[in-house]
């Protein structure tokens, strides 16, 4: 084994090894010196907490209740326009029909009856028949 070399005057001092604490011991320090603030925060941080679920609850119910307003707002809305839209709808299908049983009604009064139509057609033909028969006309 080589010889342990001389120390440069720049070299860090060997630190002692710490002292070694039982794992209680180091707890019971660490709650002396740091645990009223640790618990402090915890307090203060479940107040917050505590305080931002209150207002989200809130927050939650005022939109529930705006939404369910307007929702109602809307709904009512649209019951009138479909209502509206429902008797516009019935007024021009009332009015075509009676349009239509008019224009019916107006063709059948103007058109001839097929045994008019045969009557006369029958009687121009015994006529031209006739008009044939006699010469001299």
């Amino acid at each position: 084994m080589p010889p342990p070399k001389p120390r440069a005057a720049d070299d860090p001092p060997v630190a002692a090894a710490a002292p070694q604490v039982p794992h209680d011991d180091l707890h019971r320090v660490r709650d002396i010196l740091f645990g009223a603030h640790q618990r402090d925060t915890h307090r203060r941080l479940d107040q917050l907490e505590q305080r931002v679920d209150e207002q989200f609850a809130a927050l939650r119910r005022e939109l529930a209740s705006a939404v369910g307003g307007e929702s109602t707002t809307l709904q009512h809305k649209l019951e009138q326009a479909v209502a509206a839209t429902n008797a516009a709808w019935r007024q021009a299908n009332d009015d075509l029909r009676r349009q239509v049983q008019q224009e019916l009604a107006e063709l059948s009064e103007a058109k001839l009856d097929r045994s008019a139509l045969a009557g006369l057609l029958g009687g121009l033909a015994d006529r031209l028949g006739n008009d044939q028969a006699a010469p001299g006309r």
